[in-house]
């Protein structure tokens, strides 16, 4: 259950803090912040379930969003609790300096709270684009990081991906692509409790 993954977590987070080198890193607090997000986001996660689109759905969507679409339920203690800590998550500045792992590979990272209301749900807005750096003669690309960035290309499209967070009742529902049918779909099927996409 979430809550024995989430001691799990926040005895890891204890013991990674607890080490002398991370203790005196200048941004310590902010790493003990974001690790606080990420053990109490799995704490209150008590389950969850995802459908991804068939890559045949939306042909011209996927040219745009890539292969990966789709829609996650989580079932949670306090979904409007769960969604802010989310949201407060990625405004952390700590995830885009983590960026993609890959120092060829830049991240950038836009938040927008409440960016829509589909069905009278409200869904805040997370994208997340990546680009390979600048190449120089002192500083060539790996070759690695172009096959990366193709990939990265291929699962959520040129512009980079695009999801929507919000609380359906009890549980938080996540779309990933913007595609209006898609939104519309998964709000939908949260509310009916199905998997009709």
């Amino acid at each position: 259950d979430g809550k024995t993954v989430g001691d799990l977590l926040a005895g890891s987070v204890k013991r990674g803090m607890a080490d002398e080198v991370i203790a005196k890193d200048p941004k310590a607090a902010e790493w003990r912040k974001l690790a606080e997000q990420y053990v109490q986001i799995f704490s209150t996660t008590n389950g969850m379930s995802m459908v991804l689109l068939d890559k045949g759905a939306g042909a011209a969507a996927q040219e745009k969003e890539g292969i990966m679409r789709g829609a996650v339920l989580m079932e949670t203690q306090d979904s409007a609790k769960y969604v802010a800590t989310v949201m407060e998550l990625y405004k952390n500045p700590l995830i885009k300096e983590i960026g993609s792992g890959n120092g060829d590979i830049e991240q950038d990272l836009v938040v927008t709270q409440d960016a829509i209301t589909v069905k009278g749900v409200k869904l805040s807005k997370v994208h997340t684009s990546w680009k390979l750096r600048e190449e120089t003669a002192e500083k060539p690309l790996n070759p690695g990081s172009r096959e990366g960035i193709a990939m990265i290309e291929k699962m959520y499209g040129k512009e980079g991906m695009t999801f929507y967070v919000g609380a359906v009742g009890k549980r938080v529902l996540m779309v990933i692509g913007s595609e209006a049918k898609t939104l519309e779909g998964a709000v939908a099927a949260a509310k009916a409790d199905t998997n009709e996409l």
